[in-house]
């Protein structure tokens, strides 16, 4: 197609054209004026992925960041987020605007409802279905930002909306993972060892009272001298009962009473050993006494702190979560887009939709308008032809 073509075209569809480009701009002028223009409001919401939901001050390395950002998004679109912000705010109260297109809608519902072809709802069941499909939350690429976004004709209303959502969503988020029941499973493991640890100090401190440690710390080792002294005697008696059998015979009375104070030695030895196992066997339950007190202090601190950290949670509010709200939304000045961005968006489409639908036309044309088709479709040469003015 050469360019006397598409000027040929042109000129011969110019007035369709044109009347199509004025028609499709007339139409997008008058919406742009009898639709309210859309404003959006949004909402920056800060989650730090590496600490505990509860308590800020808690690490928790090895979270995935996608992970907790995809699972903060579900709780932000859950049905008890939406519902709590709707039952907030109130939109299925806002007063209507009148509306043809909602009214022919609300007719068709009501016919279908009619009919049992639909289900009878509530306003507020609308809006709550309307709201988890039209609430846009978006976790940011590669960051810890989650932007909660919602457009409406109202920017107060859109703004009141996505700032309900949030708070709502921090609500909820307290509430899910605040910890039932774990500090009163600490309480009661408290007070059994308290109970434990109070018997064995009164056990303790009844042994003190009935025994003098230190006099039984010196009676141990009076008790040890002695036994080495005695262990002396008889490496001194077996010595000389050797000497004396080199001399005399086993039943001589010098062999035999050495023998006998030997005997008296070793009998003093074991009477010895007995007192010091009797001796150590206290002290031993003394000390393993005491070792056993310490490790129950120790343990019940242990739960004590446990306790303190889970009752800590259970009281926990907004300020030791790992949630933090950058910017809470405020109701736009300006509309999303401007009329005039819309108009020129309108130009631009109406000119391509206008030339393809003279395209259409052109190519479902079957008027004869030069020689040349009229001698491709009779078969017979040109003799002449008469410009017509």
């Amino acid at each position: 197609m050469t360019k006397r073509d598409i000027f040929i075209f042109l000129f011969k569809w110019h007035r369709r054209i044109i009347a199509m480009f004025l028609f499709i701009m007339l139409v997008t002028i008058v919406l742009q004026y009898v639709t309210p223009q859309p404003f959006t409001a949004k909402a920056v919401i800060l989650v730090e992925h590496n600490r505990a939901p509860m308590m800020r001050s808690d690490i928790a390395p090895g979270m995935q960041t996608l992970d907790v950002l995809n699972t903060q998004v579900d709780i932000i679109l859950s049905h008890t987020v939406i519902a709590n912000a709707v039952d907030k705010v109130r939109p299925h109260e806002r007063p209507e605007k009148p509306s043809i297109v909602r009214d022919i809608k609300k007719s068709f519902r009501a016919g279908l409802e009619t009919l049992g072809l639909a289900d009878k709802s509530t306003k507020r069941d609308n809006w709550i279905r309307y709201l988890k499909k039209n609430v846009s939350v978006k976790a940011l690429v590669s960051s810890s930002i989650i932007h909660v976004k919602y457009t409406d004709e109202d920017p107060k209303w859109s703004s009141d909306m996505v700032n309900a959502i949030v708070q709502a969503y921090i609500d909820h988020h307290v509430e899910l993972y605040r910890p039932r029941g774990t500090a009163e499973v600490y309480r009661k493991q408290m007070e059994q060892l308290r109970q434990q640890l109070d018997q064995h100090r009164d056990q303790l401190e009844s042994i003190n009272q009935s025994e003098d440690v230190t006099a039984a710390t010196e009676q141990r080792r009076s008790l040890i001298l002695q036994k080495a002294a005695f262990q002396e005697r008889i490496a001194a008696a077996e010595q000389t009962l050797a000497e004396l059998l080199l001399r005399f015979t086993a039943e001589h009375e010098k062999v035999k009473s050495q023998r006998q104070q030997l005997a008296s030695f070793r009998q003093e030895i074991e009477t010895l050993d007995n007192q010091l196992r009797k001796l150590e066997l206290n002290l031993s339950k003394t000390t393993q006494m005491r070792l056993n007190i310490a490790t129950e202090e120790s343990l019940y601190q242990a739960y004590k702190r446990r306790y303190d950290e889970e009752r800590l949670k259970e009281l926990a509010n907004a300020d030791l979560i790992n949630v933090r709200v950058v910017e809470m939304s405020t109701p736009s000045v300006r509309p999303d887009r401007s009329r005039l961005f819309f108009i020129a968006i309108a130009v631009i489409g109406a000119l391509i939709f206008s030339i393809g639908i003279a395209f259409i036309f052109e190519y479902f044309d079957r008027r004869v308008n030069n020689s040349g088709i009229a001698e491709e479709i009779l078969g017979v040469p040109e003799l002449g032809s008469i410009d017509a003015y």
